[in-house]
Protein backbone atom coordinates (compact mmCIF):
# COMPACT_ATOMS: atom_id res chain seq x y z
CA UNK A 1 0.00 0.00 0.00
CA UNK A 2 3.03 2.75 0.69
CA UNK A 3 4.77 1.87 -2.09
CA UNK A 4 1.39 2.68 -4.25
CA UNK A 5 0.85 5.68 -2.21
CA UNK A 6 4.33 6.87 -2.93
CA UNK A 7 4.31 6.00 -7.07
CA UNK A 8 0.90 7.82 -6.78
CA UNK A 9 2.76 11.18 -5.48
CA UNK A 10 5.43 10.85 -7.78
CA UNK A 11 3.56 10.84 -11.04
CA UNK A 12 1.17 13.45 -9.77
CA UNK A 13 4.56 15.56 -9.11
CA UNK A 14 6.52 14.43 -12.06
CA UNK A 15 7.03 17.99 -14.29
CA UNK A 16 4.40 18.27 -17.22
CA UNK A 17 5.25 18.37 -20.67
CA UNK A 18 3.38 20.44 -23.34
CA UNK A 19 1.75 18.21 -26.84
CA UNK A 20 5.01 19.84 -28.79
CA UNK A 21 7.60 18.34 -26.37
CA UNK A 22 6.24 15.08 -26.15
CA UNK A 23 5.98 14.84 -29.92
CA UNK A 24 9.45 16.02 -30.25
CA UNK A 25 10.84 13.05 -27.06
CA UNK A 26 8.39 10.47 -28.04
CA UNK A 27 7.84 10.50 -31.43
CA UNK A 28 10.74 12.40 -33.57
CA UNK A 29 13.87 11.56 -31.66
CA UNK A 30 12.66 7.84 -32.25
CA UNK A 31 12.38 8.55 -36.05
CA UNK A 32 14.58 6.94 -38.78
CA UNK A 33 15.21 10.53 -40.24
CA UNK A 34 16.33 12.15 -36.55
CA UNK A 35 18.65 9.03 -36.29
CA UNK A 36 20.09 9.19 -39.68
CA UNK A 37 20.97 12.55 -38.85
CA UNK A 38 21.73 12.83 -35.53
CA UNK A 39 24.88 9.80 -36.87
CA UNK A 40 26.00 12.03 -39.44
CA UNK A 41 26.74 14.69 -37.20
CA UNK A 42 28.47 12.50 -34.96
CA UNK A 43 30.79 11.14 -37.87
CA UNK A 44 31.06 14.82 -38.97
CA UNK A 45 33.20 15.46 -36.13
CA UNK A 46 35.09 12.48 -36.17
CA UNK A 47 32.93 11.04 -33.13
CA UNK A 48 34.57 13.91 -31.07
CA UNK A 49 32.49 16.38 -28.20
CA UNK A 50 32.41 19.60 -29.57
CA UNK A 51 33.03 21.37 -26.87
CA UNK A 52 35.56 19.01 -24.59
CA UNK A 53 36.84 16.54 -27.33
CA UNK A 54 36.28 13.55 -25.61
CA UNK A 55 35.08 10.16 -26.84
CA UNK A 56 32.38 9.79 -25.00
CA UNK A 57 28.78 8.67 -25.58
CA UNK A 58 27.62 11.77 -28.05
CA UNK A 59 24.45 13.31 -27.42
CA UNK A 60 23.28 15.56 -30.92
CA UNK A 61 22.09 18.85 -29.75
CA UNK A 62 20.21 21.10 -31.06
CA UNK A 63 21.34 24.51 -31.73
CA UNK A 64 17.71 25.92 -33.17
CA UNK A 65 14.92 23.95 -33.79
CA UNK A 66 13.77 26.60 -36.81
CA UNK A 67 14.45 24.04 -39.33
CA UNK A 68 13.25 20.85 -37.46
CA UNK A 69 12.93 18.28 -39.27
CA UNK A 70 15.02 18.92 -42.04
CA UNK A 71 17.63 20.12 -40.03
CA UNK A 72 21.34 21.60 -41.74
CA UNK A 73 24.41 19.76 -39.88
CA UNK A 74 25.31 23.30 -38.60
CA UNK A 75 22.16 23.13 -36.55
CA UNK A 76 23.35 20.39 -34.66
CA UNK A 77 26.25 20.14 -32.19
CA UNK A 78 27.37 16.97 -31.31
CA UNK A 79 28.14 17.17 -27.56
CA UNK A 80 29.18 14.07 -24.17
CA UNK A 81 26.92 13.50 -21.84
CA UNK A 82 28.37 15.87 -19.46
CA UNK A 83 28.53 19.02 -21.69
CA UNK A 84 25.08 18.54 -23.02
CA UNK A 85 23.76 18.44 -19.30
CA UNK A 86 25.73 22.01 -18.79
CA UNK A 87 24.14 23.17 -22.18
CA UNK A 88 20.55 22.98 -20.56
CA UNK A 89 21.54 24.52 -16.88
CA UNK A 90 22.68 27.65 -18.97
Amino acid sequence: MFIGLVAGWVYLLRPRLTMRQMLYRYWYLRSRHWKETARAKRKQVGWRCQRCGERKRLDVHHKTYIRLGREKLNDLEALCRECHRKEHKQ
